[in-house]
């Protein structure tokens, strides 16, 4: 329960982060595309973990979903 306690707030800062930025980028709605971009980046992650490929790169993905998320090319 301590460790849920402090990964809750952490996460909580790191979300409030992300929010921010994703209103700064065009979101028009900043909380769900917030979701969708953290979820989507734990998937990579996890992905990457079990699949590990000696090119991994994460940027291209997660800039193409963000890119769509806010409506730009």
């Amino acid at each position: 329960p301590a460790l849920r306690a402090q990964l809750t707030a952490t996460g909580g800062r790191v979300r409030a982060y992300h929010v921010t930025w994703m209103r700064l980028v065009g979101s028009a709605d900043p909380e769900r595309d917030t979701t969708i971009v953290q979820n989507y980046a734990t998937g990579l992650m996890l992905h990457e973990l079990a699949y590990p490929k000696p090119d991994f790169d994460p940027v291209p993905p997660l800039t193409a979903v963000i890119a769509m998320l806010v409506g730009r090319p």
